[in-house]
C-alpha cells in the first residue's frame, strides 16, 4: 500500500489494484445540500467506473438529474443521489 500527495489535505491510498481517496473538507456531513459544494468532486462521494460516459449523460439528462462534469477534463460527471449522495461516474477501461 503506497500513499500519493494530493493538492488539498488527505490521502489516495492504492490497495493492490483497487483507489481508496481519503480527503480532508469543510463541514462534509451536512445535512443541508445547500451548504454542501456544489460541485461533488468538493463534496465527499464515491466514485464507479463506467466503459462509457455518454449513455449515463442521456439517461441523467432524460431524468431531470443535475450533474456537473469534471474539472479536471477526464470523461467524468458528478451527480447527486436521492438522499443527495454524491456519486461521481468516470469513463474508464475494463481492468479486470
Amino acid at each position: 500500500m503506497t500513499a500519493r500527495r494530493l493538492p488539498y489535505r488527505g490521502r489516495w491510498l492504492w490497495l493492490g489494484p483497487d483507489m481508496l481517496h481519503l480527503m480532508e473538507l469543510p463541514n462534509p456531513d451536512s445535512d443541508c445540500v445547500e451548504f454542501r459544494p456544489p460541485h461533488g468532486g468538493k463534496d465527499r462521494h464515491v466514485c464507479l467506473g463506467v466503459r462509457d460516459i455518454q449513455p449515463l449523460i442521456a439517461t441523467l439528462e432524460a431524468n431531470n438529474v443535475p450533474f456537473t462534469m469534471s474539472r479536471s477534463g477526464r470523461p467524468a460527471l458528478f451527480f447527486r443521489d436521492p438522499d443527495a449522495n454524491t456519486i461521481e461516474a468516470v469513463e474508464t477501461e475494463p481492468w479486470r
